[in-house]
């Protein structure tokens, strides 16, 4: 499966592949598909937002940085009452994902 094909799936049916609904399931996931191809799927990825948000270096994994992210972004909103608590943290990651997946091919170095 391509990455490009596993964030698909994540969005549409994402408990095909996840036994609950947690941006931490997801990232568990996500992190296990990364070490399965010797973290080569995912090795620039923390750079890459940080370079898009303008941000400067982080010790932090991407995962932190994302869930901030999306944290300050919905502050800014009006609240969310959605019944999954995550669904913002969630479709930020895949979100994100899906555009680092898509320049790394259009760069060759997917």
């Amino acid at each position: 499966m391509k990455p490009g094909e596993l964030v698909e799936h994540l969005r549409v049916r994402p408990r095909m592949f996840l036994p609950d609904d947690r941006y931490e399931t997801m990232v568990a996931f996500v992190s296990g598909f990364d070490a399965a191809v010797d973290g080569t799927l995912l090795r620039e990825f923390s750079g890459w937002c940080l370079d898009r948000w303008e941000h400067p270096e982080s010790g932090f994994h991407w995962s932190a940085l994302i869930r901030e992210r999306a944290l300050s972004c919905e502050s800014d909103r009006t609240v969310n009452l959605s019944s999954d608590p995550d669904a913002s943290v969630k479709s930020l990651l895949l979100d994100l994902l899906q555009q680092f997946f898509e320049e790394k091919d259009r760069s060759g170095k997917g």
